[in-house]
């Protein structure tokens, strides 16, 4: 397997996930110390065509082989939710880095065996949770905490992320993870999560199931340690419209931030102040993803175990433990872990 170039981290790619090109092949290429050198599939003409498509120069058999490659010191991790934890433990055994995509596992126990294993290794985990690097998530910290926050004093949070997806899609698939609260209320959870600074205290919960386990739509009512009341609304199925909100409400005025997980592709934030006419602004569309891997990259760097504020063990595991409260709220079991038949 190819190495990459002296000082820069090699990464393989497991599965040709579409996601994969926008999240790490594109601002990898934009890098000077990152490179994806090689990419496995379970269909190898897939794999073929994305390599064709990207420019990665190696093509493997098998995420055996990916994982256990020389010239990769770190895997992404896009694979369906439940593959998550079963792959980021073997590329971590086999002594790699890991990022992997958001849910990291498919419950808070199997994220802190997950974490527990890194730091054994002495390895880099990072879920990747790629909007909260991006200056739009950092204006919601900014708004929303601490003494000068311009919010004043938080009362209020609210998170909603609906989106059309199909019901054949594997995210209706219980055995590999699925559900809305997994796929899109993760967002959702952990923006409110991050507004406050809080975990919450107090969780109830309502869920619409589809097939057997699978929660099509939830909503979600938490209390965090200060006192702040939050809300998270997650749907999908092919008659969800596409929604992504955030909003908060203080002793100062309104915060209001559209696509708050992608702002990429276009995003509006208002400020309602409570005396003044309301503001309406936007920040940078540099894609997400590039903040993303300049964060891993520079973490990488500092060296076990730092840890960082976003992805890390402290913020993976509680907004995994955050999930599974909210299951067992709308009286639905947390996540399986994945078993191969």
């Amino acid at each position: 397997m190819a190495s990459p170039r002296p000082g820069t981290i090699g990464f393989g790619i497991l599965g040709a996930a579409r996601i994969a090109g926008k999240a790490l092949v594109a601002p990898a290429r934009d890098h000077e110390g990152a490179r994806v050198v090689a990419v496995a599939a379970r269909d190898p003409e897939r794999a073929e065509a994305f390599a064709d498509r990207f420019g990665i120069g190696q093509v493997v058999g098998s995420y055996e082989e990916l994982v256990a490659g020389e010239g990769v010191d770190a895997v992404y991790n896009p694979l369906p939710n439940g593959l998550h934890g079963a792959w980021t433990r073997a590329a971590l055994e086999a002594g790699k880095h890991v990022l992997c995509e958001k849910p990291l596992s498919s419950n808070a126990a199997e994220a802190r065996q997950l974490f527990d294993l890194a730091e054994r290794r002495g390895l880099f985990l990072m879920e990747a949770m790629h909007y909260a690097y991006h200056p739009v998530a950092e204006h919601i910290r900014a708004c929303c905490r601490g003494q000068a926050a311009r919010l004043g004093e938080l009362r209020e949070v609210e998170a909603i992320f609906s989106a059309p997806i199909p019901e054949d899609d594997i995210r209706f698939d219980l055995s590999l993870a699925g559900g809305a609260t997994m796929d899109l209320g993760c967002y959702a959870l952990h923006v409110l999560r991050m507004a406050t600074g809080e975990e919450p205290e107090e969780v109830a919960a309502t869920a619409e199931q589809g097939p057997v386990g699978i929660d099509t739509s939830m909503e979600a009512e938490l209390r965090f340690r200060s006192g702040v009341r939050g809300r998270m609304i997650a749907r999908m199925g092919s008659e969800a419209t596409f929604e992504s909100v955030f909003r908060a409400r203080g002793s100062a005025g309104s915060l209001e931030v559209t696509r708050f997980q992608a702002p990429m592709i276009g995003h509006e934030i208002t400020w309602w102040p409570m005396d003044g006419e309301p503001v309406v602004h936007s920040l940078t569309r540099r894609p997400t993803f590039d903040f993303q891997l300049e964060a891993f990259l520079a973490h990488l760097a500092r060296g076990w175990p730092y840890e960082p504020p976003f992805g890390g063990r402290g913020d993976a595991v509680a907004n995994m433990d955050a999930i599974d409260r909210v299951y067992r709220a709308a009286a639905m079991e947390a996540r399986p872990l994945w078993s191969p038949s």
